[in-house]
């Protein structure tokens, strides 16, 4: 055979394989592609997603304004808990993220469920009392009103999911170890739904299962006076989440699962994907306790989280998390801490 046809050919077959190669390439991406969004397609699937009526959520314009550069985004975790004639749910849970989206930057902000401040309670009356219960009285529109009423926020946007699966996934990471007090030992027995075979009788340290995790959590706010408040909360996912980040795919694609039933956000199907693809884009950059300044009033054996004072919290918040350096509240939350403040000078004082 001459030597240029030759020549010819072999160039032909290296194009031939090069072209193969690139559409090889392009079809394994494709494949991919599809099998990415079939796997994210069947989570997005499993949340429920709703409609928040702005009109109810106590937004301000010059707030909403001023802070457009800031996705906000409320964390709610509830739980079913059993009154003297009913049910109810209550926000146990109650965790901001604020996303810089000019500096791609991520802060998480846990609220204290026990917050004293202003809600709407029944049939719509304000009223001094509890964060967590502006929730039980009005669902989730209720509570981003009191979280945006109380803290001059622009709060649109939730995520709320169920306690009761967090008690499976805190069973599948094995536990905690946890040093249980004899102020703890007093309350914790009342939160634990599981069987009298879970009721802890003496204080000491205990790997605690979920159900008794959760009843830990929540006895934040039954401690004796005199005792120094942690934020449980904060302290078991931050346990857990260094637990999780250990676990292989499979094991965290089961945690998954089991997280986002009866999960609800009115987040749409593609603003819960971004979030997902944009997670490792976005730097933490400060994690922080609400209020910083507080006083734990002791009433009926329960503590209430009394901000000393809500004006000066709020002006903190949004020095901290965003950068509004000579931040003056709105006349709102300024009666209110001024309210708080004339309620329990004696405290306060």
């Amino acid at each position: 055979m001459d030597k240029n046809v030759s020549l010819v050919l072999y160039k032909k077959r290296k194009d031939f394989y090069i072209v193969a190669a690139i559409v090889l390439l392009i079809l394994v991406f494709l494949v991919g592609i599809q099998l990415f969004f079939k796997y994210v397609g069947k989570k997005l699937n499993i949340i429920e997603y709703t409609i928040v009526d702005e009109s109810n959520i106590g937004l301000r314009e010059s707030i909403d304004k001023n802070l457009k550069d800031f996705e906000n985004i409320l964390l709610v975790g509830t739980d079913l808990e059993v009154g003297d004639s009913s049910q109810y749910r209550t926000a146990d849970y109650i965790l901001l993220i604020s996303i810089n989206k000019e500096k791609k930057l991520n802060n998480l902000i846990m609220l204290d469920k026990d917050l004293y401040v202003t809600i709407h309670a029944e049939e719509g009356q304000e009223r001094l009392d509890i964060l967590s219960n502006a929730y039980r009285y009005g669902g989730i529109e209720n509570l981003l009103n009191a979280v945006n009423s109380n803290l001059d926020l622009n709060v649109k946007k939730y995520f709320e999911f169920d306690l009761k699966n967090i008690r499976e996934i805190f069973d599948m990471l094995g536990g905690l170890n946890v040093e249980i007090g004899d102020d703890e030992l007093l309350v914790i027995n009342n939160f634990i739904k599981d069987t009298e075979s879970s009721f802890i009788n003496l204080s000491g340290n205990y790997l605690l299962n979920g159900d008794q995790l959760l009843a830990y959590m929540k006895t934040n706010s039954y401690i004796k006076e005199g005792i120094k408040k942690i934020n449980k909360p904060t302290f078991i996912t931050e346990c857990m989440i260094e637990k999780y980040d250990k676990e292989d795919f499979d094991f965290k694609n089961n945690i998954m699962n089991i997280f986002l039933r009866n999960s609800k956000t009115n987040l749409s199907k593609f603003e819960v994907l971004k979030l997902f693809l944009n997670r490792h884009k976005f730097s933490m950059e400060k994690v922080i306790i609400f209020p910083y300044y507080e006083l734990d009033l002791f009433e009926d054996g329960r503590i209430l989280s009394l901000p000393k004072t809500l004006e000066k919290n709020v002006i903190k918040l949004h020095k901290d998390i965003f950068y509004e350096r000579y931040y003056g509240v709105s006349t709102p939350v300024k009666n209110v801490s001024e309210f708080l403040y004339q309620n329990f000078i004696d405290y306060l004082k």
